[in-house]
C-alpha cells in the first residue's frame, strides 16, 4: 500500500490518464476542424450549384457524391498508415485530421474549377481532385502536356510530358518507341467539353506511373498556367 502511494505521489500512475486527456483533445479538435471544413464545402457547393442548371448540375451532384466516397476511403487508411491499432479508425484524430485536409482541398477545387475569371482557351492548369494534376500549352508545335498524378492512400505516383496533336476537339499523342526498346507505345486521347474541362484516356501507360497510379480521369481547368511547360524535366 505504501508502495502503491509512493508511486501515485511520483506521478507514475496519473501519466496515463494524462496521455489519455491528450488523445481525447486532439481527437476532439479533429474533429472540429473537420464540421468547419465540412461546412464550408458545403457553402462552395451551393455556390457551385447556383452557377449551373441541367446537365451539368445534375453532373456536378453525381461527381460530388462519388468523391465523398473517395475522401472517406482515403481517410479510413491514414490511422492504419500512422500505427493505430484500434478496432475503430473514427477513435483517431488521424482520420478526422485526414478528412479535414482532404475536404479543405475539394472546396479549393470547386471554386477553382468553375471560376469565370479564367483565361479562355485550353492552355491552364488543370485537376481532377483525386490526386492528378495535369498542365496544357497550346504552342505552335501542338499541345504540350505535363501530367503527374498521387493516386491512393498508398501514393503511387507517375509523371509524363510530351506534345500531343491536336485531332477536332482534341488531341491525340502517341509515343515514338526506339530501338532496342521493345514495348507497346503509350497513347493519350484528350476530349475537350464546355471549355474547361478535359476528359484523358490513356493506353499502354503503366510504363510511366505506378501499379495503381492511372492518368484517366476528369480535370477541370482550376489556374492560369504561369510559365511554359519545360519539356526536359524529368518526370516521376
Amino acid at each position: 500500500m505504501k508502495i502503491a502511494l509512493v508511486l501515485l505521489c511520483l506521478g507514475i500512475f496519473a501519466a496515463p490518464v494524462v496521455r489519455g486527456e491528450d488523445e481525447a483533445a486532439k481527437l476532439e479538435q479533429a474533429k472540429q476542424r473537420f464540421a468547419a471544413t465540412d461546412a464550408d464545402l458545403n457553402k462552395a457547393f451551393q455556390e457551385t450549384r447556383s452557377k449551373l442548371s441541367g446537365s451539368a448540375l445534375i453532373d456536378l451532384r453525381d461527381r460530388q457524391r462519388e468523391w465523398l466516397k473517395h475522401r472517406d476511403y482515403m481517410a479510413s487508411d491514414q490511422p492504419r498508415q500512422n500505427g493505430f491499432e484500434g478496432s475503430d479508425f473514427k477513435q483517431s484524430p488521424d482520420y478526422w485530421e485526414a478528412m479535414a485536409e482532404l475536404t479543405k482541398e475539394r472546396t479549393a477545387f470547386l471554386r477553382a474549377a468553375f471560376d469565370s475569371s479564367l483565361p479562355k482557351g485550353i492552355t491552364g492548369v488543370y485537376q481532377d481532385s483525386y490526386g492528378g494534376a495535369l498542365q496544357l500549352e497550346e504552342t505552335a508545335q501542338g499541345l504540350v502536356f505535363s501530367i503527374n498524378v498521387v493516386r491512393g492512400p498508398t501514393t503511387h505516383t507517375g509523371g509524363l510530358t510530351g506534345v500531343a496533336t491536336r485531332k477536332g476537339s482534341g488531341a491525340i499523342y502517341k509515343e515514338k518507341i526506339e530501338p532496342p526498346e521493345d514495348r507497346k507505345p503509350c497513347e493519350l486521347t484528350f476530349a475537350f467539353t464546355d471549355g474547361h474541362i478535359v476528359k484523358l484516356t490513356g493506353k499502354n501507360t503503366e510504363y510511366y506511373h505506378g501499379a495503381r497510379a492511372y492518368f484517366d480521369g476528369t480535370y477541370f481547368k482550376v489556374a492560369k498556367l504561369d510559365k511554359p511547360i519545360d519539356q526536359s524535366a524529368p518526370v516521376d
